[in-house]
């Protein structure tokens, strides 16, 4: 675990501009590595409990991501998504997409807690094993569902008067939740579910905007 965790840190980049912890202040650069007290405040990667809540934000980030890029594309060429197009949005959602999530920084601390974002204004813990965890996940999302994802993602649209709105709900239940790699419980979806309604990203991610996506 040390020598993990070791590795961690050496590779491991904030992106922010400055906070403040314990009443004093703490300038942070985008690159920068966790110093003492972020590294040991960072999450317990060995809890199941831990790994569960981390991998339900990454698993849902990664649906979110994944069925918009889908939707969008189909949005704008008027027509399904082919098989090879698919692969593409999958490969560049996981590869390229899930690269810009990292740990929220707990803004009063900043110290890493265990909620995602790909907020570049937000103050993230990003980079070596956060990174692949997510990248990871999202792998695993896109081998497994990548068929599930294809047929229900047309599904999760409507038209309500002018407008056209998409709710990924259905979608990340049935993957992230006890149907799929049961890495989320009910509360935890409830309450993911709740905030993206709050922030508008169900209405967003209908290929007619470019609202980014938190986990």
């Amino acid at each position: 675990m040390m020598l993990s965790r070791l590795l961690l840190l050496s590779a491991v980049a904030l992106v922010t501009l400055s906070g403040s912890a314990h009443g004093q202040q703490k300038t942070l650069k985008e690159g920068q590595e966790l110093d003492t007290e972020m590294y040991q405040s960072l999450p317990d990667f060995e809890d199941k409990g831990v790994m569960g809540r981390i991998r339900c934000g990454a698993c849902q980030a990664s649906v979110l991501e994944i069925a918009y890029g889908i939707l969008q594309r189909e949005n704008n060429a008027n027509r399904p998504v082919r098989e090879v197009e698919v692969v593409e949005i999958m490969e560049k959602v996981c590869e390229t997409n899930m690269n810009k999530y990292g740990l929220l920084l707990d803004k009063v601390t900043m110290n890493p807690t265990e909620q995602w974002s790909n907020d570049e204004n937000a103050l993230r813990a990003k980079g070596g094993y956060i990174t692949r965890i997510v990248q990871g996940i999202c792998s695993d999302v896109a081998n497994d569902y990548e068929e599930h994802i294809v047929s229900q993602a047309p599904k999760l649209c409507y038209v309500e008067g002018d407008a056209k709105k998409c709710s990924t709900r259905p979608l990340i239940v049935d993957i992230c939740g006890a149907k799929g790699f049961a890495w989320c419980t009910a509360d935890s979806l409830d309450a993911s579910m709740e905030a993206s309604s709050a922030d508008g990203l169900d209405a967003a991610r209908t290929g007619e905007g470019d609202a980014e996506a938190d986990a």
